[in-house]
């Protein structure tokens, strides 16, 4: 075994996480963090080898999206921000994934996307499936995109020269 990644939930939000990470390293480990970045200072402390930001929707709509300890996170703008930094200062060891999910991503969330992650090396758009329960039952009955919707959107950020792939 060569690394370890650690995955959530929203596993920033454990107090001893960066203990973790330290241990892990001191395996001999290179450890990979999946976060959705609303805890940029805690992403730093843990200095990953390999970061993937999960943004969940455009920035106006945030908190209908994410609610942290039951409460809607009130500095998501700026944490937001500042994770993306993260992601472009660590180059290719960093990437950004947005789940294109129905009603949470819309097509007119596309140019905010692009304009606020020029200078990231590595998006992803994932393709929402709900053959497993979700959390938000609602979503249970949402039919994903269609396959071509996620190639347009690919091609408007390769277009804007944002190195895009799509994950199925």
């Amino acid at each position: 075994m060569t690394g370890a990644v650690v995955t959530g939930g929203e596993p920033t939000i454990h107090d001893d996480i960066v203990t973790l990470f330290q241990d892990l390293r001191d395996l001999g480990l290179k450890v990979k963090l999946d976060t959705n970045g609303l805890d940029p200072i805690t992403v730093i402390r843990c200095k990953p080898d390999y970061l993937a930001l999960d943004i969940k929707t455009s920035f106006d709509r945030y908190t209908e999206a994410v609610h942290w300890r039951g409460e809607c996170y009130p500095s998501h703008f700026q944490d937001l921000t500042q994770s993306i930094e993260i992601v472009k200062r660590m180059g290719n060891k960093a990437e950004v994934r947005i789940t294109c999910a129905p009603d949470v991503v819309i097509d007119s969330d596309i140019p905010e996307f692009i304009d606020r992650l020029r200078g990231v090396r590595k998006v992803y758009l994932q393709q929402f499936h709900n053959k497993n329960k979700t959390l938000n039952i609602t979503h249970n009955q949402i039919e994903p995109y269609p396959e071509d919707m996620l190639f347009e959107w690919q091609e408007r950020f390769n277009e804007a020269g944002i190195n895009c792939h799509i994950r199925w």
